[in-house]
């Protein structure tokens, strides 16, 4: 740095101030006794007060642990890093993280203080936890699911390797053996989409203005009951905004919907879709309606739930088909409301983002 271009000595302390203010972390900094002889805003904010207020506290009056042992057995080439609770001035907790630097000058001992908040990685931690343990109980739970089928498959199989049949028999056990593969290739190709969808979140969606129209459509050919078409009445407001979705993974979750309203209804009674903007334009809702026998409480509680199949399940469901369309609804940013009782049908309320709001909150 040239003469020209170097701050005044008598400037130092300005020129420190200015630089900690503009800190995203938190910075204080102590004298030897680990009392606070400054403070940037940053650290004023984490501990609720001015960072004027800091100066002349002890340390150990932020934190509820007992900071002043570690930080006074210190040494000078050792930085120090501690997980700590941090104390508001108003009495209120929160988890940080803290790095502290010894310095020492002319005998005197300095010690600064690097601090943040440590929640979001708290809370990070948790939902990586809590996305493994439903991951394992879900994988648990298919391995259970797939035994049944394999069994089948196994039993048959051998007698037809064992025993001569007549070829009308044969032929029925292979047409058991064909469809227990199929639904152990149900199943598992479910659970797998149900893996991908939460393990790559929004990241993976290929979000696009997507018309709801053309999304009903591919979700209800995907739909493979024979009646299916015949049943599900569509009833779409004019002048629906676009949706801020991805079209493949949306028609996915439609089409499950759709199964399993169709699937907990008399055959001759139909399924209602109805859908319509939000006055400001920036959702859809969009109502899934049928006639079916309802669920009470507990039930609704575990609509949700992988594997989970009400007492009139057909045996060819797998129990997944909600959960995955929970899961991709989740991902798009979609609240989703069931109103349900006993006798009295089922109801999904659905509130899509539209494209607009998206790109709105985008760039504003």
């Amino acid at each position: 740095m040239s003469a020209a271009t170097r701050p005044p000595l008598g400037d130092s302390d300005a020129w420190l101030t200015a630089l900690l203010a503009q800190l995203p972390e938190g910075v204080l900094l102590l004298d030897g006794d680990l009392r606070i002889v400054a403070a940037n805003p940053a650290a004023g904010l984490l501990f609720g007060r001015e960072p004027g207020q800091l100066a002349g506290r002890g340390v150990g009056t932020l934190f509820v642990e007992a900071v002043g042992a570690a930080l006074s057995g210190q040494g000078a080439d050792a930085p120090l890093s501690l997980q700590l609770t941090g104390r508001g001035a108003d009495g209120a907790t929160r988890p940080m993280h803290a790095n502290a630097r010894l310095h020492g000058a002319h005998g005197a001992r300095r010690t600064v203080l690097t601090v943040r908040d440590s929640a979001p990685d708290a809370e990070q931690a948790w939902r990586v936890r809590a996305a493994g343990e439903r991951r394992h109980k879900t994988f648990t739970q298919a391995a259970h699911e797939l035994r049944t089928p394999l069994a089948s498959i196994l039993g048959f199989s051998e007698l037809l390797i064992k025993r001569e049949f007549a070829p009308g028999e044969a032929r029925e056990l292979l047409e058991i053996i064909h469809a227990q593969g199929q639904r152990m290739a149900t199943v598992m190709n479910q659970v797998f989409d149900l893996a991908r969808i939460e393990a790559g979140g929004r990241a993976a969606l290929r979000l696009a203005a997507t018309p709801l129209d053309g999304v009903l459509v591919q979700a209800l050919a995907a739909v493979k009951l024979p009646d299916a078409q015949a049943r599900v009445q569509i009833d779409l407001a004019p002048g629906l905004p676009p949706l801020a979705a991805d079209p493949h993974r949306l028609a996915l979750a439609l089409a499950n919907a759709l199964d399993n309203a169709l699937r907990y209804s008399a055959p001759e009674t139909p399924v209602r879709v109805h859908a319509s903007a939000a006055p400001d334009g920036s959702l859809v809702l969009l109502e899934v309606a049928d006639a079916g026998a309802g669920m009470t409480p507990e039930q609704r509680e575990r609509l949700f739930e992988p594997f989970h199949r009400g007492p009139q399940a057909q045996e060819d469901g797998t129990g997944l088909g909600m959960a995955i369309f929970k899961e991709i609804m989740d991902v798009h940013g979609a609240a989703v409301a069931v109103r349900s009782a006993p006798d009295a049908g089922t109801t999904l309320t659905i509130r899509l983002p539209a494209a607009q709001a998206e790109s709105g909150d985008r760039h504003g």
